[in-house]
Formats: C-alpha cells, sequence, structure tokens
C-alpha cells in the first residue's frame, strides 16, 4: 500500500511517500515544497497545487495522511496552513483518494507512546527506526540526507512521514507490531 503523509503550511509544506511491501516499509520519496520565493498567496497555492498533483500522478498513493488542525494553535496569522490543507483536500477530492487526518499528540502517542514528546525526540525514535532498518530508504541519497543534523527543513518531512507512519500502525498493515 502506497501512503502520501503530509506536513500542510503554504511557505513548506512536507510530503513522505511510504509503501508497505512484503511486511516492510520504505520510504519511497520525501521532501519539502518551499513557496517563501513567491509573493502573492494565489501564487504560493498554486505552485502547491501543480506539484502536489505530480507527485499523486506519479506515485498514485492509497491514501493521504495529514496532521489535523488545531484552530488554537494556528492564528490569523497562520492561515496559510488552512489553505494548504484546503489544496491536498481538494486534489484528494479529484483523484477520489481517502483521506485519514490525526491530532499531533496522536501521532507523538502512536510513535513514542507520549502524546508530548518534543520534535527532537521524535526524530531521534524514527532515526532509530532507520538504523535498525525497520524502514527502508528506497534512495541511498535520501538515507544520506536523513542522517544529517536535525533541522527545522528536515521536520517538516518528519511529520510527513510521522503522520504516514501513525497510519500504517492504526491500520495493523504489517503483519507484526515492528515499531
Amino acid at each position: 500500500m502506497k501512503i502520501l503523509g503530509i506536513d500542510p503550511g503554504v511557505d513548506n509544506l512536507g510530503y513522505a511517500f511510504v509503501e508497505v511491501k512484503n511486511n516492510c516499509l520504505f520510504l519511497k520519496n520525501w521532501d519539502i515544497l518551499i513557496t517563501t520565493q513567491l509573493s502573492e498567496i494565489s501564487e504560493k497555492l498554486a505552485y502547491l497545487f501543480r506539484n502536489l498533483q505530480k507527485l499523486i500522478e506519479m506515485e498514485f498513493p492509497e491514501i493521504i495522511v495529514l496532521e489535523k488542525i488545531i484552530p488554537k494553535r494556528h492564528g490569523l496569522c497562520e492561515n496559510g496552513v488552512f489553505h494548504s490543507y484546503g489544496v491536498v483536500l481538494l486534489l484528494a477530492g479529484l483523484f477520489k483518494i481517502p483521506v485519514k487526518t490525526y491530532l499531533p499528540s496522536e501521532i507523538k502517542k502512536a510513535l513514542t507512546q507520549k502524546g508530548n514528546v518534543k520534535k527532537i525526540e521524535l526524530f531521534n525514535f524514527i532515526k532509530l527506526l532507520f538504523k535498525n532498518r525497520l524502514i527502508i530508504f528506497d534512495n541511498p541519497q535520501l538515507e544520506k540526507e536523513f542522517f544529517k543534523k536535525y533541522s527545522h527543513k528536515l521536520s517538516h518531512k518528519l511529520d510527513a512521514l510521522a503522520s504516514a507512519l501513525t497510519y500504517i500502525l492504526d491500520s495493523k498493515l504489517l503483519s507484526c507490531y515492528i515499531l
């Protein structure tokens, strides 16, 4: 099964394609769509739409997983998060792809057993999964990039991957509980 995890954001939208095949987890692709070079919100959303559309057409995910937006955490100054969320939902509707959402605390709890861990702790946990080959990089370049120092840029991709991993656990897509 192919899963597209997304960390919504209008300036930095993280995505991660994960595939469950033969009881193994493969990270097929992950990156960030950056729109800071564009000034108008309409240009940013069009850029996100076009690039996500290309990704969906290339990878054909069977489900899209998003972190739920908490309105109290995302004030008016961050309303771009809501706009990017709408772009993702629109594409899911156009391609008839189901969508699953999780609260940030649900994602953290599913992966670390604690709902209030810091991002660096989540990073270290996922890093351990890769080191123990419980998640396999489909591309050696992705692996090389991942084991660099934790950064803000990496956090968007990490959040997208964590969303996808939460869905895998929640849906019991693996025959054994390896995480």
